[in-house]
């Protein structure tokens, strides 16, 4: 079935950024008049615009339900809004220029880094910082919690693969198996495959209990793994199915088309002309 327009969101200035709660419930974007715009959905209705000081300032982030939004300057200060309200509901400074933010699923915990540097953790809720992860060389790509929220991943400058303790930032296990700089992660929904997508034109879906990462501090953490080649270009999105059977990672803006999925058993293959990949 060909993909069908279910409805519009009008602004009187171009939208910059957009992002949809995975609920479905909530849509925000960024426009170029400085306002943080948020929709209602599936009705489309405009709850609220909220202004926005500063710069060129984006959206980077949404928690699951709606409930908080992310948006980030070129200067480094941060805003977690509450759409229910539209106030600020807490407010930091992280070196210029975002580079990877993720909510966990409950909307509980914030993982943010700055471009070069660290991960911090932050309790949303709490409005406090919790932890910093470690400092891989060239900063960190994307950030991914697994549905249960105990655990958090990390795609990193290099090459590095990072899987942490989502309560304290623990380091349980590093993975450096990419031949090329991963750019997007996602955990399965029930948290023992991870799908990460680079720039060396490959999709790799691992699962714990195979391969052996290698492990600090003793411990035992291990996956698998098996690759998907990407026709053309670089891997930028990584999405897995709630029930893990299923996973898919679109490419790199700019840099090839189509979207490439891994379903049952880790078999690959392109779903836009049903090509296998492995």
């Amino acid at each position: 079935m060909p993909p069908r327009e279910v409805f519009t969101l009008p602004t009187p200035a171009e939208a910059t950024n957009f992002v949809l709660a995975r609920s479905g419930n909530l849509a925000a974007a960024a426009c170029a008049d400085r306002k943080l715009r948020i929709w209602a959905l599936p009705e489309a209705r405009l709850l609220r615009a909220i202004d926005l000081a500063g710069g060129y300032v984006y959206v980077a982030a949404i928690s699951d339900d709606g409930r908080w939004i992310l948006t980030g300057d070129h200067q480094g200060d941060i805003n977690i809004w509450a759409s229910a309200t539209g106030e600020s509901h807490m407010h930091f400074r992280l070196s210029p220029y975002h580079s990877a933010g993720a909510f966990s699923h409950d909307g509980r915990l914030l993982a943010l880094a700055a471009a070069g540097e660290p991960v911090q953790l932050f309790d949303v809720g709490a409005r406090r910082k919790l932890a910093e992860l470690e400092h891989p060389v060239g900063g960190t790509n994307a950030i991914a919690f697994s549905r249960d929220g105990k655990r958090l991943a990390t795609v990193d400058g290099d090459t590095v693969v990072r899987i942490y303790e989502a309560a304290g930032g623990k380091l349980l296990a590093a993975n450096d198996d990419s031949l090329n700089e991963p750019l997007a992660i996602e955990f399965s929904g029930d948290g023992k495959h991870a799908l990460i997508g680079g720039g060396d034109k490959a999709n790799r879906l691992r699962r714990h209990g195979h391969r052996q990462d290698r492990a600090p501090h003793g411990s035992h953490c291990r996956a698998s793994q098996r690759s998907a080649g990407l026709a053309q270009g670089r891997s930028a999105g990584s999405r897995v199915h709630e029930g893990g059977q299923y996973a898919g990672a679109g490419p790199h803006r700019g840099l090839g088309s189509g979207l490439r999925a891994a379903a049952g058993g880790m078999d690959a293959a392109e779903t836009r002309c049903g090509r296998r990949l492995d």
